[in-house]
């Protein structure tokens, strides 16, 4: 990440060769998955983890095995493991395609605080404490907020804030103890699908909106 800075850790999913992200909801929602061949959608043929968590949802509105990564912060990844199919039977059921796991870091090198402006109005603020770091246990905390117009002729309003926290803690010589808090949220306003014929005729732009309410 130090060489190639993502957005979000959805972006981190491009790190698998072969593997496609695509957006076409302004940002709110979870990416748009291709993976050797496979439409997964937001999940369904890719089995996505991190610490040993699953993210899919085995049932959603959206598609089954929705996968939303927004809620990890990407500067607190360590490493990702990943394998491409044609199956994995002790991934689980999502695993057709390939699975996708996330590590994220037991113990901060030290406490970190940025801030980043792009276009659109774009705002990213990210800051990381260490509060505790002994030799048998460390705790951290990490909050990111996001906010960005987009693109759109009609403003996004995007907003998206995480808080993530981790304990990782030796207790005994072979036995090791991790505890995770995180929170996730996000609002966005979609100027709403488009048909091609109104931007072949003129009469909007391909950023714009029929009805954006």
């Amino acid at each position: 990440m130090q060489t190639s800075p993502v957005r979000s850790s959805q972006e981190i999913l491009r790190k698998v060769p072969g593997l496609f992200i695509g957006q076409h909801a302004g940002g709110g929602k979870a990416e748009h998955i291709f993976l050797r061949g496979f439409d997964i959608d937001h999940g369904t043929d890719v089995a996505i983890s991190v610490d040993g968590m699953p993210v899919n949802m085995v049932s959603h509105a959206h598609g089954q095995g929705y996968a939303d990564l927004h809620f990890l912060i990407p500067e607190t990844i360590s490493k990702i493991d990943f394998g491409k199919g044609p199956y994995y039977s002790d991934i689980g059921n999502f695993g057709t395609a390939g699975y996708v796991q996330f590590k994220t870091k037991d113990v901060l090198e030290s406490s970190q605080l940025s801030l980043e402006y792009g276009a659109f109005n774009t705002t990213r603020t990210m800051a990381m404490l260490n509060v505790l770091d002994t030799e048998n246990h460390s705790a951290y905390l990490a909050a990111d907020y996001t906010v960005s117009d987009g693109p759109f002729e009609s403003s996004q309003n995007f907003s998206r804030n995480n808080f993530f926290a981790k304990y990782a803690g030796n207790i005994s010589d072979k036995e090791k103890l991790n505890a995770i808090a995180s929170h996730f949220n996000s609002t966005w306003d979609a100027s709403g699908q488009i048909p091609v014929r109104a931007v072949k005729s003129g009469l909007i732009t391909r950023f714009g909106a029929i009805d954006d309410t």
